[in-house]
């Protein structure tokens, strides 16, 4: 099963693939709030860009592993649709992996509203040791005049714009809710969850990365990092709730 799931409910439509189940699809009446996802050539380098994906079980460039984790590239067989606004994607890895020897199970669970798209990523230690973590959820939010604005409480992040430095991440803590405005698109609402920190990216104007982080991801499998017992299980979550431009 490798074809998208198309579904609809009130204003909100989104597209999931079973592989990686990520959404590549999310518009609110026919506004994309997320970028679609798709080929972007930067520099002349074709790359995958856009949609929603899962980050696990680590995020972000590690030394010696695939990038962003082994998540992305698995197939979720198994597909359950509690109600027409919260479906649930599951998935195993049962076998010792060359990157990550250790077995977990998966599940994503989509929930929709009128304007909103939740989104939790679950995952179980199935192995007999405490296994390394640092998952995210990487949304690329539709970016139609090149800049945004994100604020934390009083901090305030300026993306684009003559001075932004392209291709560049940053890292912030996540203390209080996140106010995403972007103009020519609107704003959208994150209220803080599960998230201790949040990494913001972007590398063309067409779009914005808002990844939301459970532990630093320069931490992953060190003394100061994130380990999930044996037979223990956690979740991140990533709600956010859109509202259009006027």
């Amino acid at each position: 099963m490798n074809r998208p799931l198309i579904l609809s409910k009130h204003a909100v439509t989104y597209d999931v693939s079973p592989r990686g189940a990520t959404i590549t699809r999310f518009q609110v009446g026919d506004i994309p709030v997320l970028y679609p996802r798709a080929v972007k050539y930067i520099a002349g380098v074709p790359y995958i860009r856009g949609g929603l994906h899962m980050c696990a079980p680590w995020m972000g460039p590690q030394p010696h592993l695939p990038q962003h984790g082994i998540v992305r590239d698995m197939t979720f067989s198994k597909v359950v649709a509690h109600s027409d606004t919260h479906l649930q994607l599951i998935a195993d890895c049962p076998d010792p992996q060359l990157y990550y020897p250790f077995p977990f199970s998966v599940s994503v669970s989509i929930y929709t509203g009128s304007k909103t798209l939740s989104t939790k990523l679950w995952m179980r230690n199935n192995s007999s040791s405490a296994m390394p973590v640092a998952p995210g959820i990487h949304p690329y939010y539709s970016m139609p005049k090149g800049t945004a604005v994100l604020q934390m409480g009083s901090q305030r992040i300026e993306v684009g714009g003559s001075s932004y430095e392209w291709g560049k991440p940053m890292l912030y803590e996540v203390p209080k809710d996140l106010l995403i405005t972007i103009p020519g698109l609107g704003k959208i609402s994150v209220p803080k969850g599960t998230s201790e920190y949040c990494v913001v990216w972007s590398d063309c104007p067409d779009y914005l990365a808002v990844s939301m982080v459970a532990s630093n991801p320069s931490s992953y499998n060190t003394p100061s990092g994130q380990f999930l017992p044996a037979g223990n299980d956690f979740s991140l979550e990533l709600p956010m709730e859109f509202y259009p431009e006027l």
